[in-house]
């Protein structure tokens, strides 16, 4: 007799690798280049070529560099990732668009965390397109939902568990480090405070007023520890995918407007894979 836990990992085995639709695949991909392509151009990525050496802390995707690279190779990569990311939308050599879009992506945010303090803002988006990047889908005919293979079904739900994944690791560790103090304590009103005293923030005003009415820091805790913990499970069922893309806009969104921290590269990329396998699939029938 198995045990439970084979069932259950046997069970998700089986539906990570169930067949799926090409279109489905191809409206992933395309959602992911274009927010690689944003990520790209807009940011001035050779502002990070002013490092002074000493400080240059090498990120893992740039362990490799001997010392900081120059402005106009930065711009050149990001440029080149851009043309990639278009290409993925233009349907013109799509795969490899693609791989070099996350590469520039790679490279050129590697070189930007590596001035001390490593930055997760792209962080969930190289993670769920790495799926994608070594992925062979995306070659059936697009136009005809009902065209599905195991080749274009994997890479959407991978990039799927990818971010629930990442949103649950958060969950946790916030509990890990700081235990329950993290929801009862006054964490909350103080990071407000503190976003409020810096110039980040594009509502100071907001983020005191939320400081100081007690219950309202405990509650935004509450609320964004249950949203992150509760992403495996929203992400399961089908019908809270797009709610939890909603979901991440609001998170992110008040999290940018009390302490300005920016992370709509993280509401992008949650919506590029959450949105599309949120919708029911259209099975459409063959002419007789």
């Amino acid at each position: 007799m198995r045990s439970p836990n084979v069932h259950v990992l046997g069970g998700l085995d089986r539906r990570l690798v169930a067949p799926g639709p090409a279109a489905r695949f191809e409206t992933v991909r395309t959602g992911l280049a274009v927010v690689l392509g944003i990520r790209l151009a807009l940011r001035h990525w050779s502002a990070a070529a002013a490092i002074p050496d000493p400080l240059f802390r090498r990120a893992f995707a740039v362990a490799w560099l001997p010392s900081v690279p120059p402005g106009w190779l930065l711009n050149v990569v990001a440029v080149a990732g851009v043309v990639g990311a278009m290409a993925v939308v233009a349907r013109m050599s799509p795969r490899i668009g693609f791989v070099v879009a996350w590469l520039a992506l790679l490279f050129v945010a590697g070189v930007w965390g590596s001035a001390g303090k490593i930055m997760h803002n792209d962080v969930l988006l190289l993670l769920t397109a790495v799926p994608f990047v070594v992925a062979k889908g995306g070659t059936a005919n697009t136009r005809d939902g009902a065209d599905r293979s195991v080749a274009d079904g994997w890479p959407p739900r991978a990039a799927l568990m990818i971010i629930a994944a990442v949103y649950f690791i958060a969950g946790v560790q916030k509990l890990h480090h700081s235990g329950l103090d993290w929801i009862s304590g006054d964490n909350m009103a103080w990071v407000l405070r503190q976003g409020a005293a810096g110039a980040a923030s594009p509502f100071p005003g907001l983020a005191r007023s939320i400081a100081n009415a007690p219950p309202l820091p405990f509650l935004i805790v509450v609320g964004s520890i249950v949203f992150e913990l509760a992403a495996p499970l929203m992400l399961w069922w089908r019908r809270g995918r797009i709610p939890f893309a909603v979901g991440a806009a609001c998170l992110h969104g008040a999290i940018w407007l009390t302490i300005g921290l920016d992370y709509y590269g993280w509401i992008l990329t949650v919506a590029a894979v959450a949105v599309p396998l949120g919708r029911p699939i259209q099975h459409r029938k063959k002419p007789a």
